[in-house]
């Protein structure tokens, strides 16, 4: 190869000749872009954001006038974070959508190598299923859909079903390593009742080799953790920088509800504001009971303040140091999901206390 002419600097200072010839070679000087790649701390595309369910209550019903769940296979408006727009994420690594069902509807079966978790908003009879199993849905419940599991959804009350949707799309999208299948009812697993709750209650898991032992816990109602968050209280557990904090678990390893994704349930005292923590985790919040205001830090440094009340979704980015304040009056409870758990498998989760 013969050396490039020297000719006038490009932008990143090298010539322009020499530029180009990196170019045709498919090559690229590390050195313009290692303070981008190796960062000296988190630089989160995702920005602080919150979608107040009110409105978004509003297309979501509209969507449910202009297609059908059949034809959409799934209903789901996503939640597009505005530091991704157009990439169809709530944040680098977490997808998150409304989902909608109406009464009478059924969403067909299929199943997914991403990992997908459902929190409930609106239900008087929706209902998932995930290998034949039937878990009936009710509001602020947590249900779990893990990978690869044949899973369906249908709806036998009278008002529209609504759920918030939290998937690790970007995280499989990362590795390549998304596939899914498709399959008529005919062909579903056979129907019946979820028995995980039952089991794991009682401190049991079934025998290796069974079609259950894959399944774990499947459903985490409210009417049993909303308690949980009281008794914790009762017993000295609030906490300055999260008032009260709690990890939803998978009972058979006492980690994370699912390999990639984390799910939480805070309370915060009426009348009292948490200290400032920053976490390496992106994380989507739901109001549950109460109201008050989250105070973070924008990647420049500026501060934003997001009310937040029931039913209304938030983003948490990596890095951004959160208070949380509830108003006079009544208890603030959230619900959120983030990616700690892929991060912790990673040795990349970390937390700095104000």
């Amino acid at each position: 190869m013969t050396a490039p002419t020297a000719s006038g600097p490009t932008s990143s200072g090298l010539p322009e000749n020499y530029a180009a010839e990196l170019d045709r070679l498919d090559m690229a000087p590390l050195w313009t872009v290692l303070a981008d790649l190796v960062p000296e701390h988190p630089r989160p595309k995702a920005v602080p954001h919150l979608w107040p369910y009110a409105t978004a209550r509003e297309v979501l019903l509209e969507s449910g006038r202009l297609i059908s769940a059949e034809k959409a296979e799934r209903r789901v408006l996503v939640l597009e974070n505005p530091g991704h727009r157009g990439e169809h994420r709530a944040t680098a690594s977490i997808y998150a959508g409304l989902q909608l069902i109406l009464p009478g509807e059924r969403a067909p079966e299929h199943r997914h190598t991403q990992s997908a978790l459902r929190f409930v908003i609106e239900s008087d009879g929706a209902y998932t299923t995930v290998e034949g199993a039937r878990v009936d849905m009710a509001p602020f419940d947590l249900v779990l859909t893990p990978r690869w599991r044949w899973h369906a959804h249908g709806h036998d009350g009278k008002q529209p079903g609504v759920w918030l949707d939290g998937l690790d799309i970007p995280m499989i999208s990362l590795f390549q390593g998304g596939f899914a299948e498709r399959i008529g009812d005919n062909e579903a697993p056979a129907r019946r009742p979820d028995v995980s709750p039952a089991m794991h209650a009682a401190g049991l898991r079934p025998a290796a080799g069974t079609a259950a032992a894959a399944h774990g816990l499947l459903h985490y109602p409210f009417a049993s953790w909303r308690p949980a968050l009281d008794a914790a209280r009762a017993a000295g557990g609030v906490e300055p920088h999260d008032g009260v904090r709690l990890e939803f678990t998978d009972p058979a390893t006492g980690g994370p509800v699912l390999p990639t994704l984390s799910a939480f349930a805070q309370l915060v005292p009426a009348g009292t504001a948490t200290r400032a923590v920053r976490r390496t985790e992106s994380a989507i919040i739901v109001g549950v009971e109460g109201r008050g205001m989250l105070e973070m830090s924008r990647a420049d440094g500026s501060r934003v303040a997001l009310a937040i009340g029931p039913r209304d979704v938030a983003v948490i980015p990596s890095w951004s140091d959160l208070s949380i304040t509830a108003e006079a009056g009544e208890d603030l409870v959230l619900f959120s999901l983030s990616d700690r758990a892929a991060q912790s498998a990673l040795g990349l989760y970390r937390e700095e206390r104000a």
